[in-house]
């Protein structure tokens, strides 16, 4: 969480990108 207080928009990225990056984790 320590990377959301030096760049909040990036979790959103991330949780974007975490299904297409690994749709297979996401499904688990």
């Amino acid at each position: 969480m320590q990377i959301a207080n030096r760049h909040p928009h990036s979790i959103v990225t991330l949780s974007q990108i975490q299904p297409y990056m690994y749709p297979h984790k996401r499904k688990r």
